[in-house]
């Protein structure tokens, strides 16, 4: 009887709890407007947050996670001042809307374009992206070539490294169970409790004035952010058919620490020397390239070094040549 009890006052905590995080999640569009605009992207809209003016537009792709826009506080107010500059969230992160779509590359690909053509952010654009989100800008241009003039690629992911890398050692792998228990706790307060009482793995990183947003955002992009985790492999094996860039202007940035292999073991030191490999194949993407290591930087490169992406985003901006079709 005493077990019956304690399972009708957890069933009813946890669905006290739920009821309290959906009040909650209503109320974060108030507590917290968005920056820019709601955009549709098809049956859901996207969050796409323009700045500045110019003949060329900077468009500004995240990695996994979900911190979309906001990964870019530290850059896009500068690229702003010299040209126009967009960040966006992918569907179901921050404020934009969930798709009910699988997050493959080439979904996120076709809300990013369609997000742009209604919101009238016309090409040439030149695409920045970072850890995955320099796969989804390689897409990006694989589809739509005549729009895209530049990139820079930011600690970017590599469609092989997957394959290439030493295998992960034993009792790294995620536990059995973790993503429907990290979705449960999402749906009822605990996951926001959590963020409350134990301080974000980057905290000492991030822009204090960007972490409450974070937090307060987590438990519902945290479905968005599990698919995309659950198609990496999928994801990163279907980009393999992506080829070169030709001759567009293309800079690379690799942080130093990244190619270091800074816990000593065998796996990490293997692990480095491949991805210092990895980054230079990425590099022989373009016939106008540059490869550059970032000293002082982890692999959050847009948050460690941010002078450095928005050094060569005004490099790549002041090379590209604007095709005379596009009336510019």
């Amino acid at each position: 009887m005493v077990f019956v009890w304690i399972l009708l006052f957890l069933i009813s905590l946890v669905a006290s709890l739920t009821v309290w995080e959906g009040g909650l999640r209503t109320s974060l569009r108030h507590k917290y407007p968005l920056p820019g605009q709601l955009i549709s992207a098809g049956a859901h809209r996207l969050h796409l947050h323009c700045q500045g003016e110019g003949k060329v537009t900077v468009i500004l792709e995240d990695g996994m996670g979900h911190a979309g826009s906001l990964s870019w506080f530290k850059v896009q107010p500068a690229i702003a001042t010299f040209t126009r500059v967009c960040s966006y969230d992918r569907a179901g992160l921050m404020w934009s809307e969930p798709s009910g779509k699988a997050p493959t590359v080439e979904q996120q690909v076709h809300d990013l374009h369609t997000a742009l053509t209604n919101a009238q952010i016309e090409p040439p654009y030149v695409l920045v992206g970072t850890s995955m989100g320099g796969i989804y800008v390689r897409a990006f241009t694989h589809y739509y070539p005549d729009e895209v003039v530049g990139l820079v690629l930011v600690e970017s992911a590599h469609p092989e490294q997957e394959d290439r890398f030493p295998p992960m050692p034993k009792g790294r792998s995620p536990a059995f169970g973790q993503d429907l228990s990290d979705r449960l706790s999402a749906a009822c307060e605990i996951l926001r409790l959590r963020h409350r009482l134990l301080p974000h793995p980057n905290s000492r990183r991030l822009p204090v004035a960007i972490l409450p947003l974070l937090e307060a955002f987590a438990p519902q992009s945290l479905a968005a952010t599990k698919a995309e985790e659950r198609l990496f492999l999928a994801n990163l094996q279907w980009s393999q058919r992506l080829r070169s860039l030709e001759n567009r202007p293309l800079i690379v940035l690799t942080a130093a620490s990244t190619l270091q292999g800074n816990n000593g073991s065998d796996a990490a030191q293997t692990a480095a020397k491949i991805w210092g490999e990895l980054q230079a194949e990425l590099a022989g993407l373009s016939t106008q390239s540059q490869h550059q290591i970032i000293p002082d930087s982890g692999h959050l490169l847009h948050f460690d070094q941010p002078d450095a992406i928005i050094v060569a985003v005004r490099r790549i901006v002041d090379q590209v040549q604007l095709p005379k079709d596009m009336g510019l």
